[in-house]
């Protein structure tokens, strides 16, 4: 290399280290695609319709449902792991314990940490209606089955309509469910069954609320469980002055953790009036709420010691060219870290639809992905966004309709950027650099 070209060089690196790089979606994250309607279903003769709801493991391994094009009925749960896409789980396959077969798959997928899939399916020709049933690869299992018995002291049998089983929580062989219960002591309630498939109460309709000023629980939502095994979920209330609240176990046992009728912060003066699909991990619980009387109706939230705005209605959304969310409704997801991920739809700005993510630790919102960009592979870009999951390192699986009208499934990884250092860091970086190579050069002249 002559002299001048070793300056040149030096100088070169100097500057590319000390000029600002502007950070978009598009290159905070690396978009890749998992499923995509009309292509080839692994396992079958036949082609996604749909892949709608998602989830992710914190290994990043990824399971979805989907139909198929074939029927409506003809559905399927799939697992992604280590790039290979396999089915698990096919509407036809025997429904163990019940002598029948799945008529079809739905619902929210569950994946564990080993890459186990649960998920709802309704059953033909056997002694139970509907289940949830395992696939932890090497065969399914029953995890629950309606009519089967109510454990002490409610006694009767549960009857796990399809709004009980829709959704649940599952976490590593433990799931939490909501049932009715034919010939018992109490009509619903919610039921844990361990690993080892025993079944206990976790909550009766009658019992006393805890943390509610005396409330009664009347019907039980959107149960889920945190890496723990903890439980969080949202409840009607009578006898007390609220309608509604989100109840969890954080680590101290289970209490309310909002009431209808209290602050909804970053709302402008509004009060919470409903709650739906918390999610916990890292002792917190993010979920969605609707409120009344500010200047936003809803939103996201965060109850990390004292309850945070993660995102409202009306609030800008970063990278959209000053859009704002318009509405917030599918269920947000929380990874260990504490960081919420959700989807939205937007108005006013360059997009109409995005995933966010949340930092916990700087309350800062960033987009993970936006309608308008395309993934690799894929000829039409995103357009719509559905179902999210979070998992290891910042990874965010979702749902999301392209411009074309098609649905899939994809992950959005965080790429790792070199942070840029001030201007003159790096002119003093590149001058530096210059006089290495001239001295380098020196070294390497021949003697006279």
């Amino acid at each position: 290399m002559s002299k001048r070209a070793a300056r040149i060089a030096a100088l070169w690196l100097g500057l590319s280290l000390a000029w600002p790089c502007a950070a978009s979606a598009a290159s905070g994250y690396a978009l890749r695609k998992v499923a995509l309607a009309g292509e080839a279903a692994p396992g079958t003769s036949d082609t996604f319709a749909t892949p709608s709801a998602v989830a992710m493991n914190p290994s990043g391994d990824v399971a979805f449902v989907s139909s198929l094009s074939s029927s409506p009925t003809a559905t399927g749960g799939w697992v992604e792991i280590g790039g290979v896409l396999a089915l698990r789980m096919h509407s036809g396959d025997p429904a163990p314990d019940t002598g029948g077969s799945y008529s079809m798959l739905a619902g929210f997928p569950q994946l564990d940490a080993s890459g186990g899939l649960a998920l709802l399916a309704l059953v033909s020709g056997g002694s139970s209606p509907r289940g949830v049933f395992l696939d932890a690869g090497s065969g399914d299992s029953a995890l629950l089955l309606s009519g089967a018995a109510a454990p002490p002291p409610v006694g009767g049998t549960l009857s796990a309509g399809l709004a009980d089983l829709q959704p649940f929580g599952y976490r590593d062989g433990v799931l939490l469910f909501r049932s009715g219960v034919s010939g018992g002591s109490a009509s619903s309630g919610l039921f844990r069954r361990s690993a080892v498939g025993s079944v206990t109460v976790v909550a009766l309709v009658g019992d006393a609320a805890p943390g509610a000023g005396g409330a009664t629980y009347s019907a039980f939502t959107h149960p889920s469980l945190d890496a723990f095994a903890r439980p969080a979920f949202c409840a009607s209330l009578v006898g007390g002055s609220a309608a509604r609240g989100l109840f969890a176990d954080t680590g101290a046992g289970l209490s309310a953790r909002a009431l209808a009728g209290s602050a909804a912060p970053g709302t402008g003066g509004g009060s919470f009036t409903d709650f739906l699909y918390p999610a916990g991990a890292g002792g917190a619980v993010a979920f969605l709420a609707q409120a009344s009387g500010g200047a936003a109706s809803g939103g996201v939230f965060l109850d990390d010691s004292g309850i945070v705005p993660v995102a409202v209605e009306h609030q800008i959304a970063p990278g959209t060219g000053g859009g704002t969310l318009l509405q917030v409704d599918a269920p947000p997801a929380i990874d260990g870290y504490r960081n919420v991920s959700f989807s939205a739809s937007l108005t006013g700005g360059s997009a109409t639809g995005g995933i966010f993510r949340y930092d916990a630790d700087t309350a800062a919102l960033a987009p993970v992905a936006i309608s308008g960009e395309s993934v690799p592979g894929v000829s039409s870009p995103l357009s719509s966004f559905g179902y999210v999951s979070a998992g290891r390192g910042g990874a965010v699986a979702f749902a999301a309709k392209l411009a074309d009208g098609r649905d899939g499934v994809f992950v959005a990884t965080p790429v790792a950027v070199i942070p840029a250092l001030p201007f003159a860091w790096g002119v003093g970086a590149a001058l530096g650099l210059a006089a290495l190579a001239r001295a380098q050069l020196r070294r390497a002249r021949p003697a006279n």
